[in-house]
């Protein structure tokens, strides 16, 4: 990451990972492709949406547009929110520059909680964090199982950028988009948890 250009493909893909990455001005929650072997995952008798969350913090000059971003199964509604919300977490690890945020823990497993972990503290050694807007449309869920499904979406990037926190200095984005983003996602108690993302080609 030298000169006046920043390459976001990686953060982008992390922080997108679950269907869910961010609403920088103020974030305000509304609430492959292998099939792995869910045997390590343990099912949640409770709904998704029952589970206590942690609390989420914005990247100031972020805006994470969601669109299309329901639905009326109430499986598919819920893959859908935590997968907004594992989008919401990469960027509140990054607002945060805490590699071992909590909410990384709560949404994501596996090794997307591994990777999750390694672009925030990239981005914290750095010095760098996306702002403009990005959106995420055109969701798709595919039901597994009881406990386990697929989520694909596109990921609008043309109008991300980014900077330097400590000195306010912007830098020009790399926007590789629109792409669209599949993962694997894994409910165990309660929460739709991230288990693996892949790109799988442009919308």
């Amino acid at each position: 990451m030298t000169g006046k250009h920043f390459s976001l493909p990686a953060l982008i893909a992390m922080l997108t990972a679950g269907g869910a990455l961010l609403t920088g001005c103020g974030i305000t929650p509304q609430y492959p492709i292998e099939k792995a072997s869910p045997a390590h995952h343990q099912p949640a008798p409770t709904p998704s949406h029952s589970s206590a969350r942690p609390p989420l913090e914005s990247i100031p000059g972020l805006k994470a547009k969601f669109e299309s971003w329901s639905a009326d199964d109430v499986q598919e509604k819920s893959v859908l929110l935590d997968g907004k919300m594992a989008i919401l977490t990469g960027y509140s690890a990054v607002a945060k520059s805490d590699p071992d945020a909590p909410e990384i823990g709560h949404y994501y497993s596996g090794k997307a909680a591994q990777d999750a972990r390694t672009v925030v503290r990239q981005a914290k050694e750095r010095h760098r964090a996306p702002v403009g807007t990005i959106r995420y449309s055109d969701p798709y869920v595919e039901s597994l199982g009881e406990n386990s499904a697929f989520l694909s979406y596109c990921i609008g990037d043309r109008g991300l950028a980014a900077k330097d926190p400590r000195t306010g200095e912007h830098f020009d984005g790399a926007p590789a988009g629109p792409e669209r983003m599949t993962v694997v996602m894994y409910r165990e108690s309660g929460v739709w948890k991230t288990d693996s993302m892949t790109p799988s080609g442009e919308c």
